[in-house]
């Protein structure tokens, strides 16, 4: 069993050390890592590089052009060429795995389990659990209503690869149709205050510069639709494998400060209203 781990990094100097140096110290040996730098202005490309040079596990990659989260885990993951039954795990860079043994319990969760992707649970770095979390109801893997439900499958998120590559491109992006729904919805269900502010800007403002991927909910983009096609093969994990500093990050959501909050909330609208994918029953 291979790991394939993704870790996406925009000005990280600070945190990417504690992140690579935990990766290293991994008792799972078994792993290669993946590093997208998001066209930092700091040293994180500098910091990598000196810590990485001599460890041929991992490689980095700088790209060119603003990829944002979602986009620099997708070209990464394509970087990558994984094995149909490797896994993929995602550390974003200002985090880390919570200890050196967070890998091997991770394998053992998946040999046991004979899982397709797995969840949760991550700690703030005074290592506090967080309480979301949480396994999903039965009741919403019953009906696969993720959609619906509040969202629970945070970190640490990993996923077989065979699973990853049923996913459709469209659900990385918006179309100017999805958006003129979510002002409709808005606007039918009396949310005035977010039709007020997403009128204001286009469907264009909710994705990097080539139109390609969503600039924000990378995470629901990326796993509702695997939660929906795995049902009861997606594992929940009670174990703390991660700790994860969000509480810590300044958001960048785009140029407009004051639209920052409304973003967010139209491209988790819409991504939740996206077509829901059926379970399948093997891979």
């Amino acid at each position: 069993m291979q790991f394939v781990i993704i870790v996406a990094m925009y000005n990280m100097s600070d945190r990417i050390t504690e992140n690579i140096k935990t990766l290293q110290n991994q008792s799972y040996r078994d792993f290669r890592c993946l590093i997208g730098d998001d066209l930092s202005t700091d040293d994180s490309v500098q910091t990598v590089r000196a810590l990485t040079g001599k460890d041929s596990r991992f490689q980095l990659i700088a790209h060119s052009e603003k990829k944002f989260s979602l986009g620099n885990i997708h070209t990464l993951i394509e970087i990558a060429n994984p094995k149909d039954d490797d896994i993929l795990v995602l550390v974003d860079g200002d985090d880390k795995l919570s200890d050196d043994y967070a890998l091997e319990r991770l394998a053992k969760i998946y040999k046991q389990y004979k899982c397709w992707m797995t969840y949760g649970s991550y700690a703030s770095p005074n290592g506090e659990l967080d309480p979301v979390c949480a396994p999903y109801p039965d009741i919403i893997i019953r009906t696969n209503k993720y959609r619906q439900a509040s969202w629970r499958a945070s970190h640490l998120k990993t996923f077989k690869y065979k699973l990853w590559k049923r996913i459709e491109l469209n659900a990385f992006t918006i179309t100017e149709a999805e958006y003129k729904q979510a002002l409709r919805r808005a606007l039918f269900s009396g949310r005035i205050r977010c039709w007020l502010h997403w009128r204001k800007f286009k469907h264009t403002d909710l994705l990097n510069p080539c139109g390609s991927y969503i600039i924000r909910c990378s995470d629901k983009a990326i796993t509702l639709p695997m939660l929906e096609m795995a049902g009861p093969k997606a594992r929940f994990i009670n174990q703390i494998l991660y700790t994860y500093h969000t509480y810590e990050k300044p958001l960048n959501y785009g140029s407009k400060q004051t639209d920052e909050k409304w973003y967010t909330r139209c491209i988790r609208d819409i991504v939740r209203h996206k077509p829901r994918y059926d379970r399948i029953n093997e891979l």
